[in-house]
């Protein structure tokens, strides 16, 4: 559907989320690598580096987007975003040190933070309601089902981390 009618508003946000996570996903993929060449990090230091970017994804997407988004828009949020991806993507070859990296590095998950959420949500603006309500929510036996089950589930426990464990076991997996 994306390629066939590229021009739609939907397709677009597709396209660009397409672009956005597939460009992430190469990052991610050989950053270990890359850090290992240029500066020497091993595996024992490498997660320190990929604690630094959960800290700013986790700082944007649980403080920052609310207010930003507010502002600014969610049009203005993807661009930026992607603004502030392109950006970082093309700085990282360009940091002489562990120093000028460590400004380089939060572009990323900050360019991710604004762009990914904003382009979700203008991608469920412009479509029918049909077409997103089975993808996006709940489908609508286990909404009626965990509405019920609050009342005998034990309070110290959330929906949230019960409903992960039930779509965890439905997965089917190869190394069980």
């Amino acid at each position: 559907m994306v390629l066939r009618n590229p021009a739609g508003n939907v397709q677009r946000l597709t396209l660009i989320y397409a672009v956005a996570m597939l460009a992430f996903s190469c990052l991610t993929s050989v950053l270990a690598l890359y850090l290992s060449a240029e500066f020497g990090i091993t595996e024992k230091t490498i997660g320190y580096v990929f604690l630094y970017v959960g800290i700013f994804s986790v700082l944007m997407r649980s403080a920052l987007i609310g207010p930003i988004v507010d502002r600014i828009g969610e049009p203005w949020s993807i661009r930026a975003g992607a603004a502030t991806l392109i950006l970082g993507l093309l700085a990282y070859p360009l940091a002489p040190n562990l120093w000028s990296l460590a400004f380089i590095v939060p572009l990323v998950p900050i360019g991710t933070s604004l762009l990914f959420p904003a382009t979700t949500a203008l991608m469920s603006h412009h479509s029918p309601r049909w077409s997103w309500e089975p993808r996006w929510e709940l489908p609508r036996p286990l909404r009626a089902f965990l509405a019920s089950w609050r009342h005998w589930f034990p309070q110290r426990f959330s929906r949230g981390s019960a409903m992960a464990c039930l779509f965890t076991l439905q997965q089917p997996s190869s190394e069980w």
